[in-house]
């Protein structure tokens, strides 16, 4: 019984860590930032990521992040990304 019993435990706290801490693009944020939204080629939006708003640094050349959506675009014909925000939790 002790043999099933230990890895049963083990299993029950090692599994549920990764499940818990595992982000969304639209998880809660207490600090400033913006959401990436896209275009599809089929005309469908859909938010890509969110990004700390120090990421966006638009008098930046290369950017931060928003050079990263202009290359993205360029390089994916059909879609369009766009930064919104910043927003604040």
């Amino acid at each position: 019984m002790r043999r099933t019993l230990i890895p049963l435990a083990v299993a029950a706290l090692v599994l549920p860590g990764p499940l818990a801490s595992a982000a969304s693009a639209t998880s809660q944020r207490h600090d400033a930032y913006y959401q990436v939204w896209c275009i599809t080629p089929e005309g469908q939006r859909v938010q890509a990521e969110t990004v700390d708003a120090h990421a966006i640094q638009f008098a930046k050349t290369p950017g931060g992040k928003d050079g990263a959506i202009l290359n993205f675009n360029a390089n994916h014909p059909g879609w369009d990304c766009h930064p919104l925000g910043p927003f604040n939790a």
